[in-house]
């Protein structure tokens, strides 16, 4: 996990805290490759996390 999605990860867990919502947790299923490139690049992290707070 890049240092950008653990980051996103982070201030969604805190943002979910603070609205009294609970937090799911995740399991990723299937193959992993940690030499892979990731799924989403940070910019596109990035442009996703400013949405969400923007419309939050």
């Amino acid at each position: 996990m890049t240092s950008a999605l653990c980051s996103l990860a982070k201030v969604l867990m805190a943002l979910a805290a603070s609205t009294g919502s609970p937090v799911t947790n995740a399991i990723a299923v299937g193959p992993t490759n940690s030499s892979s490139r990731p799924s989403m690049p940070a910019s596109e992290a990035a442009r996703l996390m400013s949405v969400f707070l923007a419309t939050a």
